[in-house]
């Protein structure tokens, strides 16, 4: 696991600095979230009790890049599959063109194994338990 972590930081050093980084998670949100009011005694909290799974999910897949910031996203209201995301990546590789990038994953189940889908990307894998934070 330190081996890997210190592979990372080192091909980020020496090549991934040069070029543009592109980072790329998914989210999950739940559409049944809403803010409480109500009144208390100053010092305690309003208590409410939720029953869950009360609203419907959607999962979000962002692109964010050092240079360009937020730059495409999918919103998709089934769970992320293999399929899903390699749809995704597709449409992320016709967005960045020619341009060299490197794309940077956690090790999330669903995007295993797509460095065979697209050779002639630079995609990598963060270190697992690594220090190096996704921003999404």
């Amino acid at each position: 696991m330190k081996a890997a972590c210190v592979a990372f930081a080192q091909y980020m050093y020496e090549d991934g600095i040069h070029k543009q980084r592109v980072y790329v998670d998914e989210a999950g949100y739940n559409l049944y979230t809403y803010r409480t009011y109500g009144r208390v005694p100053r010092g305690q909290f309003v208590n409410r009790i939720v029953v869950g799974q009360l609203g419907s999910n959607v999962t979000l897949i962002v692109a964010i890049s050092n240079l360009a910031g937020l730059f495409h996203y999918e919103i998709h209201i089934t769970s992320v599959t293999k399929e899903v995301f390699k749809n995704f990546m597709t449409s992320l590789d016709s967005v960045l063109g020619p341009e060299a990038a490197v794309i940077l994953m956690d090790n999330a189940p669903c995007p295993a194994g797509i460095e065979q889908e697209f050779e002639d990307r630079v995609i990598k894998n963060l270190p697992p338990h690594s220090p190096f934070l996704n921003p999404i």
